[in-house]
């Protein structure tokens, strides 16, 4: 059985759909309960919670690789959307496609030293947190995960992008498919 483009599509929309998944029903609701007990234990009680912004933050970390994923597939990265949507539709695909190289570039190498620099080190010297004590490396592989999954997106798309420039290679003059 053939691997097929509408299983590896499937795919992809699964893994976002699980990265979603974490964000909507673990981070954020945990990073809201704390971030809501720790302003009432400081100002109320006067008596915050240790570490407590050591974990938002790093929650905050989580939420922001494991959304990615959703944005690259939605194409809801922040662009200049007035002078976007002016440009001739020609420019905007070649734009597009730019943005596409630089995302795979940009994600690749931030994978990259999340998972092959990072978390070695960290799992060597076992880093932590100061006040938690909360070993880094996990954090530091779902980061580096999350963005080597965008980078898979974002060579997907620009693979995409190459099959349709090469079909529209491929057309003749008088507006019909070559017969190759």
């Amino acid at each position: 059985m053939a691997f097929s483009q509408g299983r590896l599509v499937g795919i992809i929309k699964g893994v976002t759909n699980l990265f979603d998944a974490i964000v909507n029903y673990i981070i954020i609701p945990i990073v809201v309960v704390l971030v809501f007990v720790n302003v009432i234990m400081r100002y109320v009680f006067n008596s915050p919670i240790d570490g407590g912004n050591e974990l938002a933050g790093l929650l905050l970390l989580l939420f922001f690789v494991a959304v990615l994923p959703a944005v690259t597939q939605s194409d809801a990265h922040v662009r200049m959307e007035l002078v976007y949507e002016l440009m001739p539709d020609g420019i905007r695909r070649r734009l597009r496609m730019i943005g596409h190289v630089c995302g795979l570039i940009f994600c690749g190498v931030i994978a990259w030293g999340f998972l092959a620099v990072k978390v070695p080190h960290q799992l060597e010297y076992a880093q932590d947190t100061m006040t938690l004590r909360l070993l880094l490396w996990p954090f530091s592989l779902f980061a580096g995960l999350c963005f080597a999954f965008v980078s898979i997106q974002y060579a997907l798309l620009v693979a995409g992008f190459a099959l349709e420039v090469d079909r529209s290679n491929q057309t003749v003059p008088d507006g019909h498919e070559s017969q190759s």
